[in-house]
C-alpha cells in the first residue's frame, strides 16, 4: 500500500486511520453504530459526542496557551469522553476501491494479529455523505488489550 497524500499514516500502515468504533464490543455492534451514525448525519440529526467544527470553537473560545504544560493540559481536556475500550477497531482510507482484492482481508489479518488474536476481519465498502467511494476494514480482536495495542 503506497501512501496517499494528505492522508496520514497510523500503525506503521501508511494511508491508515485507525479508530475504535463507539465502544462495540463485536462487529455487528460496530457495524450498527457506525450505519445508525451515517444515517443520523445524512439526516442532519446531531450525533452525540460527535467533534464539529462548531464545537472545536466554543471549546477554544478565551483560551490561550502559554507554554508546553498549558497546551498537555488543553488536549487532556478535549479528549475527555473519546477514550472508549474497544475489542473492534475500523482501518479508514487504508485502500482505495480499486485496490480491494481477494487478498485484502488475509494480509489485514496476518498484520493484525501482530498485535493479539484476531476473531474477524471485514472489508465494507460503501460512499461517504458526498458520494465518494470508500473502504472500511473492521478487525475484531478476542481482547481488548489487542485492539489497544494495534491503535497504540
Amino acid at each position: 500500500v503506497l501512501p496517499q497524500p494528505g492522508i496520514p499514516t497510523a500503525g506503521g500502515v501508511p494511508g491508515a486511520g485507525l479508530t475504535a468504533v463507539g465502544g462495540a464490543q463485536d462487529l455487528q455492534q460496530a457495524t450498527a453504530a457506525a450505519a445508525a451514525a451515517v444515517a443520523a448525519v445524512q439526516a442532519g440529526v446531531p450525533v452525540p459526542g460527535a467533534y464539529t467544527q462548531e464545537t472545536s470553537l466554543k471549546k477554544e473560545e478565551n483560551v490561550t496557551i502559554s507554554g508546553k504544560d498549558d497546551r498537555a493540559a488543553l488536549m487532556k481536556k478535549l479528549s475527555q469522553g473519546m477514550e472508549e475500550v474497544s475489542r473492534c477497531i475500523c482501518l479508514n482510507n487504508m485502500v482505495g476501491p480499486e485496490d480491494v482484492d481477494e487478498y485484502l482481508e488475509g494480509e489485514v489479518l496476518v498484520e493484525a494479529k501482530k498485535y493479539g488474536q484476531v476473531e474477524k476481519v471485514v472489508v465494507h465498502q460503501t460512499k461517504s455523505i458526498t458520494g465518494v467511494a470508500i473502504v472500511k476494514i473492521y478487525v475484531l480482536f478476542s481482547t481488548t488489550e489487542g485492539a489497544t495495542a494495534a491503535l497504540g
